[in-house]
């Protein structure tokens, strides 16, 4: 087994951050927190549904020929012991995550960072676009089903990742298909699809 000591970067989120090991900066490790948003203590068993969910929805992607090069690599770990955990400022932080649950994905040099959504109700009508939609379907396709907090890494103007996505949410939810897909991004780009833009 390989004790690793890894080192916070400025990526935070609701449930966990993101942690790297200063031999290798090829990989980015997210390891789940004791404290939501740094407040509401939560249970190890919800956060480990969590983690696995997510974990999980890594694999199949990369078993997906359509999604496998849209997604950052997912690498399996298992011999990873993660020993202690220091903050940016090199302080020991261990105590508030669980060091048991974490995955590991490769590390993304962005250009911009965007919520999915955020990114479809604001843009322009291109093949982009096209790209976006047709790969949320491919995700539901091989039931990654939680897509409303995912987001798109640009590392181009034109090239980009997904991350945050999990096969449920974290409350158990999952994006019903007919609502996210056909009511929510169709609304968003309605006035694409009345020329035949996606046909």
């Amino acid at each position: 087994m390989i004790k690793s000591d890894l080192y916070q970067t400025c990526l935070k989120g609701g449930y966990a951050d993101f942690f790297e090991d200063r031999v290798d900066n090829t990989k980015i490790y997210k390891v789940f927190k004791k404290y939501h948003n740094d407040n509401d203590f939560q249970e190890q068993d919800f956060i480990e549904q969590v983690c696995e969910s997510e974990a999980e929805a890594y694999e199949l992607a990369m078993k997906s020929p359509r999604l496998l090069n849209i997604v950052p690599t997912y690498y399996f770990v298992n011999n990873v012991v993660i020993h202690r955990l220091f903050s940016i400022d090199d302080i020991e932080i261990s105590q508030n995550y669980y060091l048991e649950l974490f995955f590991c994905v490769e590390l993304i040099k962005k250009e911009s960072e965007t919520k999915t959504l955020d990114f479809l109700k604001q843009c322009k009508v291109s093949s982009t676009v096209k790209g976006i939609h047709q790969s949320i379907l491919d995700f539901h396709e091989v039931g990654i089903n939680y897509m409303q907090d995912s987001s798109l890494i640009f590392t181009s103007e034109h090239d980009y990742k997904f991350i945050d996505f999990a096969l449920i949410g974290p409350d158990g939810d999952e994006d019903n298909e007919s609502t996210f897909i056909e009511v929510d991004i169709n609304k968003l780009i309605h006035r694409y699809t009345d020329s035949g833009f996606f046909n």
